[in-house]
């Protein structure tokens, strides 16, 4: 068969044509009042089905005349989320008075409180601390309040509620725009965790969680938490678009039911790991990583690449405190895994060669 073949005038009044259409289609496109209202509607509906972008952390003081206690593995999480997840607001709800909130900011609550507090789009929440359910059972523990306000606050404005034993390790964008309107992770004993979880404002799951736990609470650790949660976050799973539940890896890997042991296994320095900074000078930058990849990992390290948040709970009971040098030295789970963060405080001089020596 014979090809046809333009002469070049033909063939500049075609391509002139076609830029023509083009160009009519997208002006049309632009100005045509109901594909407009159309485009509208569909960015407002995928905008109501993505979880913001916010991160909410709860924190409570007892005493009414007590400095804020924050230590370097509070800003370690705190720092985490604003790192990785790029909030649009980081709320810190608490109780504190206008007096306390001060010093923590000019520094005379220690330093780490004051870089907590100078995080950008931070935003200091004021609540009132629970004292009592609703059945009219006093909350014995702060954690108990601290239950109760989580629930409430992530219920009132969506995001993404973490705890501060918990570091986040990589961007959660995607899992908020899956379209759900609550994801949750499992834990060791096959329960929900509540240490972390997100939520789009007034889920179905939010909404009943923070409504019944001041009801069914009943002075144990985990009755109103864990164990509601998973009831409610399991029903929801079969209703469409409700409820993502994600295995245990994701959010939180590690073993608390055998405290000794993941302490040893988490947290415990490697005799036979060498000190990743020990030739570490001041000014000079951090020496390169050449162990991540799984051909060079060593044999006790665990592989995080399924996780997007480790909850290393419960840090209050370690007999040592997580310090700068203990992350950069690379030679636990937990330090392998906070050092990217660490690294990235080092080089924007949060992190000082004075608080890694001192």
């Amino acid at each position: 068969m014979a090809k046809m073949l333009l002469s070049p005038m033909a063939l500049r009044a075609v391509t002139a044509t076609a830029i023509f259409i083009t160009l009519f289609y997208l002006v049309a496109r632009r100005h045509s009042p109901g594909l407009a209202a159309l485009q509208e509607a569909v960015a407002q509906r995928t905008q109501r089905a993505t979880i913001p972008n916010y991160v909410h952390h709860v924190f409570i003081l007892e005493d009414p005349e007590a400095d804020f206690p924050f230590e370097f593995a509070d800003f370690l999480s705190a720092y985490s989320g604003w790192l990785h997840l790029r909030p649009d607001k980081i709320f810190l709800h608490t109780n504190a008075n206008e007096r306390q909130i001060g010093r923590a900011r000019d520094g005379s609550a220690g330093k780490w409180t004051k870089l907590l507090f100078g995080l950008p789009r931070l935003v200091v929440s004021p609540v009132v601390m629970p004292t009592h359910a609703a059945n009219g059972l006093e909350l014995n523990h702060v954690a108990h309040k601290s239950d109760m306000v989580r629930a409430r606050v992530v219920r009132d404005h969506g995001g993404m509620y973490i705890d501060f034993d918990v570091i986040v390790l990589r961007d959660m964008a995607a899992l908020r725009r899956t379209g759900f309107a609550a994801v949750t992770g499992r834990e060791i004993r096959h329960e929900v965790n509540s240490g972390t979880f997100m939520s789009r404002r007034r889920s179905r799951f939010i909404s009943e969680w923070a409504e019944r736990m001041p009801q069914v609470y009943d002075g144990g650790w985990l009755t109103h938490s864990n164990m509601l949660m998973t009831t409610i976050a399991n029903r929801l799973v079969a209703e469409p678009g409700q409820m993502l539940i994600l295995e245990r890896d994701a959010m939180a890997p590690g073993d608390w039911d055998n405290q000794p042991a993941i302490n040893k296994d988490l947290f415990g320095a490697r005799d036979d790991a060498p000190d990743h900074i020990r030739d570490l000078r001041p000014g000079a930058a951090l020496p390169p990583v050449r162990d991540d990849a799984a051909d060079a990992r060593p044999s006790w390290a665990w592989d995080l690449n399924t996780s997007y948040l480790l909850h290393a709970f419960p840090l209050e009971m370690l007999d040592f405190k997580i310090s700068p040098r203990y992350v950069l030295e690379r030679r636990s789970n937990y330090a392998r895994a906070a050092y990217p963060i660490v690294k990235d405080m080092y080089e924007r001089g949060h992190v000082t060669y004075k608080d890694i020596t001192s």
